[in-house]
């Protein structure tokens, strides 16, 4: 049984997960579950614009020098049609093909030290590589093949679908693995930069017992004030599902705490601009 999605079907599930994973790797370094917020699946689907828009990109960019490299592939081949050298070229560019695919692999078991990005690229391009240089050998340098006398056999065809799905593959790895990162990013650039978000002061009813060096709680002897208690030294990380996340100045993610606040009558919540 082959089941098919409709195309918008597949690309709002994979925004929603690239959008889901680019929050979840920032909330997590900021010490909040994800699935703490709350979000519907258009939250996610809105968050999931800055970590596709540069993989596109880039996508697209490697696409038109792929083009390039393939015209003048194709111009070299006719020029030296019987080149031994073009030949050989396009056995060792299997070859390194075949390498990078084993290599990528292996990374799945072992952890590569360098460029997180380095293991999809080798799946990916290694098996285009790979595949796009063994086609170019048959259709180029196979005199059946050139003068349409040769089909090309069933394990051959199986393998360019296999080649074709190891692209898809490292792709949907790369991009995933792209938006953690860059959520992390962004959680780390929270962090250097608390100032710039909004400061909060907190009146409440009751005692909220928030206890941290950069919280200043004051007790307030107003008769004609409903509420008694003031909390200085937050910020606003976000508010969702009827909750407020705060962090307190200069939080750090080594020695940092995250207040999550229920919003409800018995506090009053005043916000003042972040500085720049």
């Amino acid at each position: 049984m082959v089941i098919v999605l409709p195309p918008t079907t597949l690309v709002t599930a994979l925004a929603f997960w690239f959008g889901y994973n680019f929050t979840a790797s920032r909330t997590y370094y900021l010490g909040v579950d994800a699935n703490m917020l709350g979000y519907s699946t258009v939250d996610y689907l809105l968050r999931s614009g800055e970590p596709v828009i540069v993989p596109i990109a880039v996508l697209l960019a490697a696409g038109l020098v792929v083009l390039i490299m393939h015209a003048i592939a194709g111009q070299l081949i006719l020029r030296f049609q019987n080149s031994r050298v073009i030949r050989a070229g396009f056995v060792v560019l299997i070859a390194l093909g075949a390498i990078a695919v084993a290599v990528a692999v292996r990374s799945m078991f072992v952890v590569l030290a360098g460029y997180y990005l380095l293991p999809p690229i080798l799946l990916g391009g290694g098996a285009g590589l790979a595949g796009y240089s063994f086609h170019m050998l048959r259709t180029n340098f196979n005199p059946k093949a050139r003068i349409g006398k040769s089909e090309a056999p069933e394990w051959e065809r199986a393998g360019y679908v296999i080649v074709v799905l190891l692209i898809i593959l490292s792709l949907f790895w790369g991009m995933t693995l792209y938006a953690g990162a860059l959520g992390l990013g962004r959680a780390q650039a929270l962090e250097s930069n608390l100032a710039a978000r909004p400061g909060v002061k907190i009146y409440s009813k009751q005692s909220l017992a928030l206890r941290h060096p950069e919280i200043t709680e004051t007790r307030l002897d107003l008769p004609d004030s409903d509420y008694h208690f003031e909390y200085s030294g937050l910020r606003l990380l976000v508010y969702s599902a009827g909750k407020y996340f705060l962090l307190p100045e200069n939080w750090t993610h080594d020695a940092g705490t995250t207040f999550v606040l229920q919003d409800s009558p018995d506090i009053r919540i005043e916000f003042t601009p972040g500085r720049s």
